[in-house]
């Protein structure tokens, strides 16, 4: 994907609940991932982004009790559809971003209750299994779904 390509702007998705119990190791019960530049459209400058996911009561967000939990992390995008966190924060790739539908996929992308990296908040995965790829489908909303959640 070229870097041109990157998706901008707000994509989320509300898990079902039918959704949730067939896919009972899911981690994110509502998930938000807003793209943009912070020096406007340049389509050369660098692309962040933040995410934003209400821990599900299932997998190992309930096993570390942190289901009910609102996390979020901010990152950047550095290379054609991958993007990532900070101080081995984990990875995600692009893997599909067509017709409204963003695809990611990943094995560990950290999220925080606190913020920041002062290694002294509460973190967790959006990926379901360690080592394993977990893979979100999310569709292009308003921003005010990335601001308001």
């Amino acid at each position: 994907m070229a870097n041109d390509t990157f998706p901008m702007g707000c994509y989320a998705r509300d898990y079902s609940a039918e959704h949730l119990a067939a896919h009972p190791a899911q981690v994110a019960e509502r998930l938000r991932l807003n793209f943009y530049r912070l020096d406007g459209s340049a389509p050369d400058s660098l692309l962040y982004f933040d995410v934003t996911a209400l821990m599900a009561n299932q997998g190992h967000a309930a096993q570390d009790g942190l289901g009910g939990e609102v996390m979020t992390e901010t990152g950047f995008c550095n290379r054609p559809s991958g993007c990532g966190v900070e101080a081995d924060g984990g990875t995600f790739e692009i893997t599909r971003l067509a017709d409204g539908v963003l695809e990611i996929r990943t094995s560990h992308l950290r999220v925080g209750m606190n913020g920041g990296i002062d290694h002294e908040g509460v973190y967790s995965s959006l990926g379901e299994t360690y080592n394993e790829y977990t893979t979100y489908r999310l569709f292009a909303a308003q921003p005010e779904a990335c601001s308001e959640f």
